[in-house]
């Protein structure tokens, strides 16, 4: 569990492979919070922030393009938002299957 005031963000990096699908949520405890991924340069890929309020659930999935390092970003949605807690956990992770040489 990490603690989040109104206004706070918190980020934490991946390194994914070109093609690589992974999925994350945020639990959230108290403060409504969107999540965002960043790819490698800081280019914004996704954001979402669904209606679910201050409690429940905020998820969000892609496929990543390029292969390095990705910043997936939890930010509270309103700087007077009172403090909550979230719990962070990339619920899936699969990478590009293998291609095979015929033969």
């Amino acid at each position: 569990m990490r603690d989040l005031a109104g206004g706070g963000s918190d980020s934490y990096r991946m390194k994914l492979e070109a093609g690589q699908y992974v999925r994350w949520a945020a639990d959230q405890q108290g403060i409504d919070v969107a999540l965002r991924l960043l790819a490698p340069g800081g280019r914004l890929i996704t954001e979402v922030d669904s209606p679910s309020g201050t409690q429940g659930a905020e998820k969000a999935s892609v496929v990543t393009d390029l292969a390095g390092d990705y910043r997936i970003v939890v930010k509270s949605g309103s700087a007077k938002a009172k403090p909550g807690r979230y719990e962070m956990k990339v619920e899936e992770l699969r990478r590009r299957p293998r291609r095979t040489a015929p033969g």
